[in-house]
């Protein structure tokens, strides 16, 4: 199957705004730093990204249908890459195909990208697309205490 990115539309709030409220994929995810407590406050934030020049914020789709969210922003890193599937879409290769499509949009190198120890499956993602490990800290506000927040980059 085929991701296809497109810009984010309002067609897609459903499906985003139930990530949010999915605690495994929460846990997966502890870098989305979304404090609303409404569909209101959620949809008013994502239109804030969607107005910012620095930020290019697609939707995943395969057949039609949204499977996640993957953007690039200015970040403390410099630039960076996130994603975040529904877990409906998790195993496929989805992820790793939507990460290689947006590579190819925004061209910016060097490019990060974090990603927690306990999640294989999105270090795995990022290592197929190219990146590598640049530093390892201890993450803060995880569920894990173990967890490492893993910085890649990709030049």
């Amino acid at each position: 199957m085929a991701v296809v990115l497109r810009p984010v539309q309002g067609t897609d709030m459903d499906a985003m705004f139930g990530m949010l409220s999915d605690p495994d994929s929460r846990q997966m995810a502890p870098f989305v730093i979304i404090d609303t407590d409404t569909r209101a406050e959620f949809e008013a934030h994502i239109e804030k990204l969607k107005a910012d020049p620095s930020i290019k914020l697609y939707s995943m789709m395969v057949a039609g249908h949204f499977v996640g969210a993957i953007m690039t922003f200015d970040g403390p890193a410099g630039r960076e890459v996130f994603y975040w599937i529904r877990r409906i879409a998790w195993g496929r290769g989805l992820a790793t195909e939507a990460m290689a499509r947006i590579l190819s949009l925004d061209h910016s190198r060097p490019i990060h990208a974090h990603v927690l120890s306990t999640n294989p499956r999105a270090l795995a993602v990022l290592e197929n697309c190219g990146f590598v490990e640049l530093s390892r800290r201890d993450a803060v506000e995880t569920p894990a205490p173990d967890d490492d927040d893993i910085l890649l980059v990709k030049n």
